[in-house]
């Protein structure tokens, strides 16, 4: 199918297509970072023990949708919740 630029038809169609997705939702992940322990300790694993990451605490971390990082940003807290504020979009 060839596609002509500038084609008022096909740039109508196109503004109705996203206009329909623009109300979809969507779930996105954070993700920090990951933590490497051996096999053994995670076994013996139980609660209040903990697991120390190589992220430091101002290091970015990446927002992801379908496996895909769209953004980076920080951690910040928000009427008690966890937030995550935007620094950088992946382009």
């Amino acid at each position: 199918m060839e596609v002509k630029k500038n084609n008022k038809i096909n740039d109508e169609k196109s503004m109705v297509s996203l206009s329909h997705f623009s109300k979809m939702e969507v779930e996105l992940e954070v993700k920090i970072g990951s933590v490497k322990t051996d096999f053994g300790s995670l076994m013996n694993i139980k609660a209040g023990d903990t697991l120390k990451s190589e992220v430091m605490l101002d290091d970015k971390v990446k927002l992801i949708l379908d496996g895909n990082t769209v953004a980076e940003g920080i951690l910040i807290e928000e009427d008690g919740y966890f937030s995550f504020q935007i620094t950088s979009i992946t382009k």
